[in-house]
């Protein structure tokens, strides 16, 4: 019998490799956080990017319904409106799927307001669930 003991005995009592299984319990998480990171920065830069490409395509078109003669025309400023705004935010910038929405224009037509979203597929964060992250933003312009 203590032939079968000796040999587990060294076994159970040897310490090396023993910070094998700690790495393998901490890569995942390192990994997360990596993954978050860059997926959280590629979410800001497009963010960022589709705030001042609609904050621009306002200010460009709302000249079209502030002002005008015929300020019920809201087909020319979101016509206008998509035109600045394809021109500020280049199509597929970082993977992003954008949905430009409706120009509102209020009942004083002083006042234009238009919003805007974005599907950005994530890189690393999809091995833990998470496939895309939604990113809206609203602009307004007061005359």
């Amino acid at each position: 019998m203590e032939f079968v003991e000796a040999p587990c005995r060294r076994f159970l009592d040897d310490e090396s490799g023993a910070s094998l299984p700690l790495v393998a319990m901490v890569v995942i998480p390192i990994l997360g956080f990596i993954g978050l990171g860059v997926d959280a920065s590629r979410g800001y830069l497009v963010k960022a990017r589709l705030g001042d490409a609609l904050d621009a395509a306002i200010l460009a078109a709302a000249h079209t319904v502030i002002g005008n003669s015929n300020p019920d025309d809201t087909t020319a400023l979101q016509a206008q409106l998509e035109m600045y705004f394809n021109a500020n935010f280049p199509p597929g910038y970082m993977g992003a799927n954008v949905t430009l929405g409706q120009a509102r224009v209020d009942s004083d037509k002083d006042t234009v307001t238009v919003s805007a979203s974005a599907d950005v597929d994530t890189t690393f964060m999809g091995l833990f669930g998470y496939d895309s992250l939604q990113i809206g933003t609203e602009t307004e312009v007061t005359m």
